[in-house]
């Protein structure tokens, strides 16, 4: 073990010492120690810096979470998490791939030091990436509340309908699920026993439901409206077109479509 040799008073060899490596590293660590508790993380950062330690504060505690919070968000997301590192002589090179896509990269002489490095700047640019595709999809939602009018369409209004109305309250059936257990997705049916005109309404609350969630995804949609008589083609269509605002077509067996061509 090696020693370090000290006098305190030249003109006195009374005062000569010798310190083990690990007595001078528990005399650092013990004024770390106070520097830290009379004057905080700051101060003791930069009293190790003063002595030739060069050591990002932030690393102990933070940097370790860093690692567990990026990897709890990968298994909420069910996203495929993978660090690769490289040395290159004394220096560690660490990348994080999130479902094979690169995210961050990191250097440090240490390796496990580079991976919470890389950790924390993953974190970073994920969230970023997250903000951003929360700020377009709300972008996207306030263009669709523009283009389809203002109200938002969801079960309770549904139940409000019914109760203004005096009907009976909506049935819903689940049809199917499906998905991990950390995201299932589920396909419901409703039903409202109501008049044809009432039967109306809820589809174009169907249509209108429908058509916000494709439109979010920027998908397009086409609905198909089928009535058996044909005066209801003309009633119905003139109720979803205002209802709507969309683009509604009508067909039926007296429209001669046996002659159309294929514009029509």
């Amino acid at each position: 073990m090696p020693v370090y040799e000290f006098i305190l008073d030249e003109g006195d060899l009374s005062s000569y010492r010798v310190l083990s490596s690990k007595t001078l590293a528990d005399v650092v660590e013990a004024l770390i120690g106070v520097y830290y508790v009379e004057n905080g993380k700051q101060a003791a950062n930069h009293f190790m810096k003063w002595v030739g330690i060069e050591v990002d504060f932030d690393s102990a505690t933070e940097m370790e979470m860093k690692v567990r919070e990026l990897q709890e968000r990968c298994q909420q997301q069910a996203e495929g998490l993978e660090y690769k590192a490289t040395r290159n002589g004394n220096l560690v090179t660490v990348q994080v791939f999130v479902d094979g896509v690169q995210v961050s990269i990191a250097q440090n002489s240490q390796k496990k030091m580079a991976q919470k490095l890389t950790a924390r700047n993953a974190l970073a640019v994920l969230k970023m990436k997250e903000t951003e595709a929360a700020a377009k999809e709300k972008e996207n939602e306030e263009n669709g509340k523009k283009k389809n009018g203002s109200q938002t369409f969801t079960r309770q209004t549904l139940n409000d309908i019914c109760l203004r109305r005096n009907w009976p309250m909506p049935l819903y059936r689940c049809v199917s699920k499906g998905g991990p257990a950390h995201a299932k997705r589920f396909i419901f049916a409703v039903r409202v026993n109501t008049s044809d005109k009432g039967k109306t309404l809820i589809a174009v609350l169907l249509i209108k439901s429908v058509y916000a969630d494709l439109h979010k995804q920027g998908m397009k949609m086409l609905a198909v409206f089928l009535v058996p008589k044909v005066p209801l083609v003309y009633q119905q269509a003139e109720v979803i077109r205002e209802q709507t605002g969309y683009q509604v077509g009508h067909y039926c067996a007296e429209m001669g479509q046996d002659f159309w061509d294929a514009r029509r």
